[in-house]
């Protein structure tokens, strides 16, 4: 809906989606937890942190593929879909970032 919100010109609106996003994400986190879903000890919980860390560190290798299958498949709209695929990689690749500098310094290497 963010997506299609800014599409479509509707700047307002999709600001308030994006952060009503963020914010559902988080209530999803809680509900979670307290269900005990998700990693139960603290190492647990950094080996997955680190697997989204190395998910997002290997998001331009990953994500050109996609695009590049997507391009190849000559679906309408293919172009389309794998530029905005190969648009989200500067972002994934900061989302990598941002995790590396938060865990190195929570003492956690990486």
């Amino acid at each position: 809906m963010y997506f299609l919100a800014k599409e479509l010109g509707f700047n307002e609106i999709a600001e308030a989606i994006y952060k009503n996003a963020a914010e559902d994400a988080a209530h999803g986190g809680v509900y979670s937890h307290l269900l005990g879903e998700g990693p139960a000890t603290k190492e647990d919980f950094i080996k997955t942190v680190i697997n989204f860390y190395k998910a997002e560190a290997s998001a331009d290798t990953i994500l050109a593929k996609l695009a590049n299958e997507v391009r190849e498949s000559n679906e309408e709209g293919a172009d389309r879909i794998a530029e905005l695929i190969e648009h989200s990689i500067p972002e994934e690749l900061e989302h990598a970032r941002r995790l590396e500098s938060a865990l190195t310094s929570s003492g956690v290497e990486v």
